[in-house]
């Protein structure tokens, strides 16, 4: 069982619908103040990491902390970036990338999924993803592994998390990989996260 849970959900906004990821970190305390530390990482290492990967059409607006098994408030960071890899209005806003995490454990619980929407036509070639692209996926999620990984150089961890709302289970994060298709933001409707 891992001490010092933070649950981390990021709002996103395409064409006007909202979806929302969370990620689960272990940290090295307990102190509220993890909570402002770990949105600004996530904000500096993730955000804008990927949003050279995606559609201006998809506008990150909020990052959501939370402490598991906590009394604290939920710290909120209003944030406002745009993706940056040029505009599409052929795009469908249910196509996403989906970033898999893997734990070093096998089973169905120590998978995760993440969706990343702003998927620029003209991406896929018969129906997978282009090898330039995926070039690119890869090295930055091997940066975020480096960072957020068991052997990171922050002092947060990313793992996964079965049971949303407690710190039991939760595992530490060793792979993170792109998905060779694009996935479909299924529950997404309008205005209505993830």
């Amino acid at each position: 069982m891992a001490q010092n849970v933070f649950r981390v959900t990021t709002t996103a906004i395409q064409y006007g619908q909202q979806y929302q990821n969370v990620f689960h970190f272990s940290g090295p305390s307990s102190d509220p103040q993890q909570m402002s530390a770990l949105a600004d990482e996530v904000d500096a290492n993730w955000l804008n990491v990927i949003k050279s990967l995606v559609s201006d059409d998809l506008k990150w607006v909020n990052i959501n902390v939370r402490l598991l098994e906590s009394q604290f408030a939920t710290f909120n960071k209003v944030v406002s970036i745009n993706g940056v890899a040029g505009s599409s209005n052929q795009n469908f806003p249910q196509v996403a990338f989906i970033i898999r995490l893997r734990a070093a454990t096998s089973g169905r619980h120590s998978r995760g999924r993440v969706y990343i929407g702003g998927v620029l036509s003209g991406t896929l070639q018969a129906g997978f993803w282009r090898s330039d692209l995926v070039t690119s996926w890869t090295n930055r999620l091997a940066d975020v592994v480096a960072l957020w990984g068991p052997a990171g150089t922050s002092s947060f961890r990313l793992g996964i998390a079965p049971k949303v709302n407690s710190t039991a289970n939760w595992l530490q994060m060793v792979q993170m990989q792109l998905a060779p298709t694009a996935g479909t933001q299924r529950r997404r409707n309008i205005g209505v996260g993830v």
